[in-house]
């Protein structure tokens, strides 16, 4: 919540100096795309990683 208020405070301002900040524009852009990949990236593997560890120990219980 706090980033999206940062990032639009960002581009308010970027868009306020001109034109010749259009380049620092499309760098914000490609930022927040990558922000949003590395995020859902980051869960995608947090939920494999807990998944393994559930299944291993469940394996583990049952030898036992």
């Amino acid at each position: 919540f706090l980033l999206n208020m940062d990032l639009n405070g960002d581009r308010n301002e970027i868009e306020k100096k001109g034109k010749e900040k259009n380049k620092s524009n499309d760098e914000n852009k490609r930022n927040v795309k990558f922000w949003k990949h590395f995020m859902r990236d980051a869960s995608v593997i947090a939920a494999a990683w807990l998944l393994s560890r559930a299944l291993r120990d469940g394996a583990k219980s049952i030898e036992h």
